[in-house]
């Protein structure tokens, strides 16, 4: 009796031991959850990069009673710096931390947390450098991004005096995995924001860029012109320009800066500002080519250029005055006879380079005769099998529209040059002006 009573008792007593061990377990895991759930409701209450990393790092402080807290994150460079502390301040020298350097680098090297009851035991730090631990004890847990290690979330000194332990790193190591999701949401929301704002800027600039463009009168002087233009991008380096000096001089230009995008729309708007400024003041096509090469090459260090077509129509004379910066061929057609003349004159971009010569042609045309100017981006559209449109096929189309309104010549090629792409993207910019002389 004795020994069964004994072996019933042993085995309550070892149900009531089992027992008290899961309660403590369930009560440790109850904190340690309290504990996560406590932190980690600050996480979601912010929206800025500040707000969330003192936020936290006062959340972690206040529920685990620390007295020393630092975080680590890695800068647009690529280079980790100590961006909070809690309990210490840093030198400025400090900030910069290397992946081969102290504690930090063992965890960024590895992407693993590290805990460390006694410095001096675990790590073999010397009591000096021990020392700067008041407990000797502290953890470090990575904040990844995938695989990749972004931050660190360092704690030390507990205020109990006592060295960290397993329930420690976990709530530290939830927590920083926490912080690293509700970062990385911060930073894409912030970058979704620029984009935004960034498109909306485009959109404004196209508007500004589009309203900079001269407004094509139907007719004037006798003349009958229109004209289009489409960017590629949302901004372009295209540009068209019309100036009405008398009833008897006007001057029409057709340009194309090098490159694409926003920096070829600011470039665009400057080179456009000094061919407007100067035509008129010297009503000569290539001393005005020459002055604004001077301008552009003296002002222009960013390495872009602007090919440009500027003809001087003289009406009294039937004839107009060439001169062309490195453009390509423009047409004129000749409603008598039903030839196409390809009009041409020598000279660099404006812009290559310094005290550049430009020759004048002089060319005679009769009442009716229709004036085609065009950018690259005609003839340079290309289709899937990534053919050329080219001369060829624009010479082709325009005695089919050589008695057409300008309007009616500009959309036709326009159309033309768009159904020949057949849902291939412009590569660059499209801008095409026709004059009826």
């Amino acid at each position: 009796k004795d020994v069964r009573l004994l072996t019933f008792l042993s085995g309550m007593a070892g149900i009531a031991i089992h027992n008290r061990k899961l309660y403590q377990d369930l009560q440790g895991r109850v904190e340690e959850l309290n504990c996560i759930y406590e932190i980690s409701r600050t996480i979601q209450q912010h929206d800025t990069i500040d707000e969330l990393l003192n936020s936290i790092l006062g959340a972690i402080e206040r529920v685990l009673e620390l007295e020393r807290l630092s975080l680590i994150m890695e800068d647009e460079d690529g280079e980790y710096r100590i961006t909070r502390t809690r309990g210490f301040d840093l030198e400025e020298g400090d900030i910069r931390i290397g992946p081969d350097q102290g504690v930090a680098g063992i965890v960024l090297r590895s992407g693993k947390p590290l805990l460390v009851r006694d410095a001096q035991k675990d790590l073999g730090f010397t009591p000096e450098n021990a020392a700067r631990y008041k407990t000797g004890s502290f953890i470090s847990v990575p904040i990844m991004q995938d695989d990749r290690v972004i931050g660190l979330l360092n704690a030390a000194d507990k205020k109990n005096g006592m060295p960290f332990d397993q329930f420690e790193l976990k709530v530290i190591s939830t927590v920083g995995s926490q912080l690293a999701s509700a970062y990385l949401r911060i930073i894409a929301r912030r970058r979704e924001s620029e984009i935004r704002q960034y498109r909306k800027d485009l959109e404004t600039a196209a508007q500004i860029q589009m309203n900079s463009l001269p407004e094509i009168p139907g007719e004037i002087a006798g003349i009958r012109m229109a004209a289009r233009y489409e960017a590629c991008r949302d901004v372009g380096g295209d540009f068209y320009d019309f100036h009405y000096h008398s009833d008897s001089i006007l001057s029409l230009v057709m340009a194309d800066v090098s490159g694409k995008g926003v920096p070829a729309a600011l470039f665009m708007e400057y080179s456009k500002t000094l061919l407007a400024s100067n035509i008129p003041i010297f009503l000569h096509p290539v001393r005005t080519l020459e002055k604004v090469n001077e301008e552009i090459f003296r002002g222009s260090r960013m390495g872009l250029f602007v090919t440009a077509m500027l003809i001087q129509v003289e009406r009294d004379l039937k004839r107009f005055r060439i001169a062309s910066a490195g453009h390509n061929h423009q047409i004129l057609y000749r409603c008598s006879s039903g030839t196409i003349e390809s009009l041409s004159a020598g000279g660099p971009p404006l812009g290559a380079f310094p005290n550049a010569n430009y020759k004048e042609s002089i060319v005679h045309y009769e009442p009716g005769d229709l004036l085609i100017l065009y950018t690259d981006g005609i003839t340079e559209a290309h289709n899937p099998q990534f053919e050329l449109y080219g001369e060829e096929r624009l010479f082709a189309l325009v005695p089919d529209v050589g008695e057409a309104e300008p309007q009616d010549v500009a959309d036709r090629i326009i159309e033309e040059v768009a159904r020949f792409r057949n849902g291939i993207e412009p590569a660059d910019d499209t801008t095409l002006m026709a004059v009826r002389l």
